[in-house]
């Protein structure tokens, strides 16, 4: 049991850093075995190996090989760190082996699935029985769409006009809706809207898929209420599954965690290990973040002050529930957070000072779970205010 594109994108990361390394002509090995209860799998290349100096930080953020072909290959030096995370999220261990000048073992271990399933654990593929509607007047593309969410453990139903539609929204009980914007009897928009007016259909979850979802995002994000993601066309099947995913658990009543952080490997660590406490939505800029927020109420938000468009302190007065004189914000940030700023939020957190583990506890305690740490006691890295 596992989360099929996290473990695909572990998989992807240790067959593309063996690739890199070999040699021209080279050979990279894939084995998966089952020992008892743990299923092992494992990359084997034949490259030069990894440095003594290396060994101990090749899990850590920004870790990178310092000699000069490692620095050609490129990379931010997150990979790994992402596939650690993912990894030990799903109970498992991963390592490596290796010799220098003959190759590198990359591994990971896995827990079977044994026995009777738990049925806290089916209940999520209880709720994805739940069809999803796929509203897409192009029949290849609404085939396309339909494949990848069935591939992805959900079913679905397809409606190609808006009035089609809208008669199986009403009449039936979905998990989520894919919407094209360019139907042929009404805008997506205009439908969109109608079903925000009708107390059968106000609460569905929508992902826009459009040729021009970006474009369409900015122009009318204040009307877009309720909408789980926006896909541009040709679609990317993780993200239509991650969206997919993240409507069936806003209906379960997590919950929400807005993450706008503008580097995408850091907002891909950040997110996978909060996810597991709550439904994130990131954003990689200030737009994107105006846009969640008027979308919905956040219980958190965890922002990065150096943005591409302007400073994450600017979200702050909209993310003030006014019910409380302190925001529900958490600033994890490279640098420390000036006082004026850290006074108005929850809590101010630097990056180079603060593991994910530690960033999880501080989450975990702003939106009121119980606290994993063996002391109550406020985190150094951090300034929490009462």
């Amino acid at each position: 049991m596992g989360d099929r594109d996290r473990l695909l994108q572990v998989m992807t990361n240790l067959i593309s850093n063996a690739v890199k390394f070999s040699p021209k002509g080279g050979e990279v090995v894939i084995t998966l075995s089952v020992e008892a209860s743990v299923v092992r799998m494992q990359v084997e290349d034949h490259g030069p190996g990894i440095a003594e100096e290396f060994k101990d930080c090749i899990f850590g953020r920004f870790a990178q090989a310092d000699a000069s072909d490692t620095r050609e290959k490129g990379g931010t030096g997150l990979g790994l760190n992402i596939c650690k995370a993912i990894i030990e999220k799903h109970h498992g261990r991963i390592g490596y082996r290796t010799e220098p000048g003959e190759g590198t073992t990359f591994f990971f271990e896995l827990p079977a699935t044994l026995g009777t399933i738990r049925s806290d654990v089916l209940e999520p593929r209880d709720a994805m029985l739940r069809p999803v509607l796929v509203c897409e007047d192009d029949p290849d593309i609404a085939r396309l769409i339909a494949m990848m969410l069935k591939n992805g453990g959900f079913t679905c139903d397809v409606a190609s006009t808006a009035a089609q539609a809208r008669r199986k929204l009403r009449a039936g009980n979905f998990a989520a809706l894919t919407l094209d914007l360019s139907l042929p009897d009404m805008d997506g928009f205009s439908l969109l809207r109608e079903l925000r007016e009708d107390f059968r259909t106000e609460s569905i979850p929508v992902i826009v898929v459009s040729a021009t979802a970006e474009h369409d995002a900015d122009g009318y994000h204040s009307q877009a209420l309720g909408l789980v993601d926006w896909l541009t066309k040709p679609i990317d099947p993780v993200r239509l599954l991650r969206a997919a995913r993240s409507a069936l658990h806003r209906q379960r009543n997590r919950p929400r965690v807005l993450y706008v952080e503008d580097d995408p490997d850091v907002a891909e660590v950040v997110s996978t290990v909060l996810s597991e406490l709550a439904d994130v939505d990131t954003a990689s800029n200030l737009a994107e973040a105006r846009s969640l927020i008027a979308g919905g109420r956040f219980d958190l938000a965890v922002l990065d002050l150096s943005l591409p468009d302007g400073s994450g302190e600017e979200l702050i007065p909209l993310l003030d529930s006014g019910e409380r004189s302190v925001a529900p914000v958490i600033i994890f940030s490279a640098q420390e957070a000036p006082k004026d700023i850290s006074r108005r939020v929850s809590g101010a957190l630097i990056k180079s000072q603060t593991s994910t583990e530690l960033l999880a506890e501080v989450v975990r305690r702003q939106i009121g779970l119980p606290n994993t740490a063996a002391t109550d006691a406020p985190p150094k890295a951090m300034r929490e205010h009462a």
